[in-house]
């Protein structure tokens, strides 16, 4: 039977020990090694050259994403097992194939999603392999979680097979990009996530308000999930499919200014959004995301965006002045926008303080090296 050879890294003999309990369950894995800080973890590599590496973060002297600078790394799977969820985003930033907080989830360490991430990281696409379809087959259907964790499954709604599924589809999308049915019946209270800039713009409309001597004042919005930069229009409303359709010609010209090409769009199944919007991404050849029906958290990313833009930007300025015109209003968040994309901190826990623009900025980076 061919092996996975493993090196499990952990500053705490307990997690080591459970971590070599449930590998001992899967005679396809060997631990070659077992460390308990991160330099021990670098020699460790060069030594043994695994296809495994489970890796604390938090650890004397290097942490784990110290650990992962320092070894050569490109035919090893990494799994973080930590006791700290703030480092989700920042593992998958460097390929882990999966991040398990202990020691509550530690027991579906070896379930279906992470067998097979783990295989075609290390081997190559799953089925060009043989070994790995048949480790694929002996967990088909499967979530591997033990009878231990059903009160606790129940607890966050994931007492139910389809709950589970549901939820590691989710998971999917928050790390790969592909979206399936599945994904929306999870329980997260799903919020898209892209990889590059342009692979997913969200765009939705809401109203501003019925303004004396200006009329319905309506808001189309567009953000850039995987940078959060913005864009917008305000019109008289209310929003219609031909309004639709210039306001995204708009955003792709002013997106590809920064150098972002549009590829995905997410939208709801509001009437703007309708057959004829549809044939236009088609001619733009654009793929056109929708959300689940009477789900506006779906669309998390944008309707937050127009939460603070009703509370920054729209509230304080019909308490400051009145509006007369159209242009007016334009000018106003136009003005704003400038100071979101550039210069205002998010602190989400996405953005984590930084601004569209400097994330814009990582991504350029990342692509020039």
């Amino acid at each position: 039977m061919q092996k996975w050879k493993a090196i499990v890294v952990d500053d705490e003999e307990l997690a080591r020990k459970l971590l070599r309990e449930m590998i001992a369950q899967h005679p396809e894995i060997e631990i070659a090694a077992e460390c308990a800080n991160g330099m021990d973890a670098v020699k460790a590599a060069a030594e043994h050259k695994p296809d495994l590496l489970f890796l604390d973060i938090q650890m004397p002297k290097l942490t784990g994403f110290d650990v992962l600078e320092l070894i050569e790394r490109e035919k090893i799977a990494v799994i973080f097992v930590t006791a700290y969820d703030q480092y989700a985003m920042k593992a998958f930033d460097v390929h882990a194939v999966d991040y398990l907080l202990k020691p509550e989830r530690m027991e579906h360490v070896l379930g279906l999603a992470t067998l097979k991430r783990l295989f075609e990281s290390v081997s190559g696409p799953l089925a060009a392999q043989p070994f790995a379809s048949q480790i694929y087959g002996l967990y088909t259907g499967l979530v591997y979680l033990t009878p231990i964790l059903g009160g606790w499954l129940a607890d966050h709604g994931l007492g139910r097979r389809r709950q589970r599924v549901g939820a590691l589809a989710q998971v999917t999308a928050a790390t790969s990009g592909l979206v399936v049915d599945d994904a929306k019946t999870g329980p997260f209270g799903f919020c898209h996530f892209a990889a590059r800039p342009g692979d997913l713009v969200a765009l939705d409309s809401f109203s501003i308000g019925n303004l004396k001597g200006v009329g319905k004042v309506w808001q189309l919005t567009a953000v850039d999930t995987a940078t959060r930069w913005a864009v917008c229009h305000v019109f008289l409303g209310p929003s219609n499919t031909d309004i639709a359709k210039r306001f995204l010609d708009r955003v792709i010209v002013k997106l590809r200014k920064l150098g972002v090409q549009v590829s995905g769009v997410l939208t709801d199944n509001g009437p703007e959004f309708s057959a004829a919007f549809d044939a236009h991404l088609d001619k733009l050849e654009i793929t056109h995301y929708r959300t689940p029906p009477r789900s506006p958290n779906h669309n998390a990313v944008c309707e937050r965006f127009q939460g603070t833009a009703l509370q920054e930007c729209w509230r304080p300025a019909f308490h400051r002045r009145r509006f007369e015109n159209l242009g007016q209003l334009r000018a106003e968040i136009t003005t704003w926008l400038v100071d979101y994309n550039t210069r205002r901190p998010n602190h989400g826990d996405f953005m984590t303080g930084r601004t569209p623009r400097q994330v814009l900025d990582q991504h350029r980076t990342k692509h020039a090296s």
